[in-house]
């Protein structure tokens, strides 16, 4: 083989790689999951992927570019979107491990009007539950409720952070066995992506 014909073949070889790295790994495959499925990004990626876990190289992140929030997601762990309940407009993302221990956040628009956050709201929004250890938190210097209830969707232990920022309340909702992973991802929100 001449010259040519050896770079020409290795240049080939080597657009092959990264062309099959990129349609195995790199981006979602067209036939899968469906929307809101993690797909992984190259270590070294410094480029946000909207509504995905990302690994900038220091931390993984969950981002929403529609609502502009974004927040750590602990090793182990992955981040998807799933269906936010028939409600208009909200976004429900659930942040889980291979053991299933995690925390769903959802993003609900509020009506106009809607009361301002406080414990009196919550209780009210929760006739039917007992809301223990209310304690005001801050949420990227928004205030946030933390609380726990005997929720029967969560087996009667829930701990739950609420906070309202423009026109949308956050739920983080979790097991209260799992509270250290909600106030991990309340300690690492970030407004403004």
């Amino acid at each position: 083989m001449t010259r040519v014909q050896i770079v020409t073949f290795v240049s080939l070889v080597v657009v092959g790689i990264f062309g099959a790295l990129w349609w195995h790994g790199w981006r979602l495959n067209p036939a899968g999951a469906g929307a809101g499925a993690s797909a992984p990004a190259p270590a070294s990626s410094t480029e946000p992927i909207v509504g995905f876990s990302v690994t900038s190289g220091v931390e993984t992140r969950y981002l929403d570019d529609a609502n502009r929030f974004s927040f750590g997601i602990p090793d182990g762990f992955r981040a998807e979107e799933v269906p936010a309940a028939n409600e208009a407009g909200a976004v429900a993302i659930l942040v889980q491990n291979a053991a299933r221990e995690g925390v769903e956040v959802v993003a609900r628009p509020l009506a106009k009007g809607s009361p301002e956050l406080s414990e009196a709201a919550v209780r009210a929004t929760l006739p039917n539950e007992v809301v223990t250890n209310v304690v005001p938190v801050v949420v990227a210097g928004v205030p946030a409720l933390s609380f726990d209830t005997d929720s029967t969707l969560w087996d009667g232990t829930d701990h739950e952070v609420w906070f309202v920022y423009g026109a949308y309340l956050y739920q983080l909702s979790t097991y209260t066995r799992d509270a250290a992973l909600a106030d991990f991802i309340r300690s690492s929100w970030r407004w403004g992506i």
